[in-house]
């Protein structure tokens, strides 16, 4: 019976106190759920069931195959980063993609680096304001050097940044009252766009409103390299300012689009005083293009306008759009397409938190992703790129956030770096929840009556100096202040009065009148013989005639008088 009631009580009791320990493999595991989409999460369950309520094959077959398509995306997990307030313009990465960089409205560039994060310490290690209350358009890392960013800003000035926040060049802007373009030294007017050539490493352009496209040299910052006048018709009619530019994949022509719907291609090399092809009304008539970028395959382009349409271009026929797909409308003037690694996918944000995922044979949506947290109707998608080496969509919102895309089969490193690594270690001080509150133990409301008397007593202090430095009533002769106290005569920044008798020979003087100390020596005048001189002379009417004195200073008391002179 003993033993009996020994086994029950030692079956209810733990058999060990604490916090039991979990395998890493099984935290490695967690972890990757806790980052799994609740969005594709349902998605796959759903289509599992779907599946296995079809009877017909054929059914079965598309349903298979669609999902074979879909799984060759790295949208499954994500990852969330947080640092800047509005809207982003730009997200890029280095080559080896351990460290992004993006680019804000809120003026700010924020730095992240995979490899020094971990799944709680997800804040930017850097941030940097190129240009005080100044927008950022755009933020790009060099294709041939991952040291140098390409940073513009709404303002004439493009400058270049290290990767670890560093100012490394500022370059010139224009003279504004020059009305020719190409005699002018930079930019007259802000920037919209910014790109880095891929053939020359240390070329790079830059786009603006006063109509010019300008190539640069990275070791010339007082002077852009050539220049581009962008006009209505190509090389004829008014210039029309520029909203955005590009490199085809090579880097052997410089795509520019305007704000007319226009877009045109020169030869990398020059000449540049008219391009090699252009299309008027690219887009509809006043739809500024936001975006011209390139395919890996070399002679594909698309392009989007705020029209809300996305068009495919052939360069050998650079006359009329390929194909066109319209309804992807997003109200920001810097969003952007972005092709994934093969070239086979398109990338276009649109509202409420939509990615398209097109594809490039004929512009279908793919997948048509709901990027988490944007679950605000004016949240948008402002920009997207999909990295090459790492195999992952990093999407920006209106909202400041950075969404990371990925899988964990399919992609490398970055998102998949900062999931797998294990938290760091925290003291029991570095937690908040555990820090005690001065309120819970009754010591807010004392320090609060505190500096309430102290900031009552200052107030009182500041008040009897106003009054004092605003009714400082005039000394008597003696050097006294009757009408005032004792403790408010003394005005900030006057000398006492003590010191000033004691140490100021004659101080006394300044307080007597003239009149009265001339006065005290009238009797002592009239007695004296040694002011009876000084007072008869003083009395004497002034003289009527003239003496002449000789060289020695003697009178000559026997020159005669002078003759007056003739009528």
């Amino acid at each position: 019976m003993a033993d009996t009631e020994e086994q029950r009580l030692r079956a209810f009791m733990p058999s060990a106190f604490g916090k039991t320990e979990e395998s890493a493999e099984d935290a490695r595991l967690r972890r990757y759920d806790q980052a799994l989409r609740s969005e594709y999460k349902k998605q796959q369950e759903e289509k599992q069931e779907t599946a296995a309520n079809k009877s017909n094959e054929s059914d079965s077959d598309s349903e298979d195959e669609y999902s074979d398509d879909e799984d060759l995306l790295p949208i499954s997990h994500e990852l969330v980063l947080s640092g800047h307030t509005k809207s982003i313009s730009a997200i890029t990465l280095d080559s080896s993609g351990s460290r992004l960089v993006a680019a804000s409205y809120d003026t700010f560039l924020n730095y992240w680096d995979f490899n020094g994060m971990d799944p709680l310490a997800r804040a930017p290690f850097r941030q940097v304001e190129p240009l005080e209350t100044h927008q950022l358009r755009t933020a790009a890392f060099a294709p041939h050097d991952d040291n140098t960013i390409l940073v513009v800003p709404r303002f004439t000035r493009p400058k270049l940044y290290s990767r670890e926040g560093v100012e490394l060049a500022e370059f010139a802007s224009g003279d504004m009252y020059l009305v020719d373009m190409n005699n002018t030294k930079g930019h007259v007017a802000e920037l919209t766009h910014g790109a880095w050539s891929p053939a020359d490493r240390n070329a790079f352009a830059t786009a603006a409103i006063d109509s010019t496209v300008r190539i640069w040299d990275v070791n010339n910052t007082r002077k852009q390299k050539s220049v581009i006048v962008v006009r209505a018709g190509g090389a004829r009619g008014n210039k029309t300012r520029v909203a955005t530019l590009g490199y085809t994949h090579l880097g052997e022509s410089l795509l520019a689009g305007t704000t007319d719907g226009s877009i045109g291609m020169w030869n990398a090399k020059g000449p540049f005083l008219r391009p090699a092809q252009f299309v008027e009304q690219a887009h509809d008539k006043g739809a500024a293009v936001t975006s011209i970028v390139a395919s890996p395959d070399g002679v594909t382009l698309a392009t989007r306008a705020s029209d809300g349409t996305v068009k495919l271009w052939d360069t050998r026929q650079f006359k009329t759009p390929v194909m066109s797909r319209a309804g992807i409308i997003v109200d920001f003037e810097d969003s952007n397409l972005a092709f994934d690694p093969a070239g086979k996918y398109v990338l276009a944000g649109a509202a409420h938190g939509q990615l398209h995922i097109l594809d490039k044979s004929d512009l279908s949506t793919l997948h048509s992703l709901h990027v988490p947290g944007a679950d605000d109707q004016r949240t948008f998608v402002t920009t997207a790129t999909w990295h090459p080496a790492l195999n992952q969509i990093f999407v920006g919102l209106s909202n400041g956030v950075i969404h990371g895309l990925f899988s964990p089969e399919l992609s490398k490193r970055g998102c998949k770096t900062v999931v797998e690594k294990a938290p760091r270690r925290r003291h029991v001080d570095d937690d908040a929840a555990r820090t005690v509150s001065i309120s819970a133990i009754g010591l807010e409301e004392g320090i609060s009556r505190r500096e309430a008397e102290q900031e009552a007593k200052h107030r009182a202090a500041r008040q009897r100096k106003a009054a004092a430095s605003q009714a400082v009533a005039s000394p008597n002769p003696d050097g006294t202040y009757p009408s005032q106290p004792a403790q408010e005569r003394k005005v900030w920044g006057t000398p006492d009065q003590e010191h000033v008798r004691k140490n100021v020979p004659l101080s006394h003087l300044v307080h007597e009148d003239p009149r009265e100390a001339l006065l005290k020596y009238a009797k002592r005048a009239q007695q004296d013989h040694r002011f009876k001189s000084e007072l008869l002379a003083a009395n004497s009417p002034a003289p009527t005639t003239t003496t002449t004195e000789d060289e020695d200073g003697e009178e000559d008391d026997n020159q005669p008088e002078r003759k007056r002179a003739k009528n």
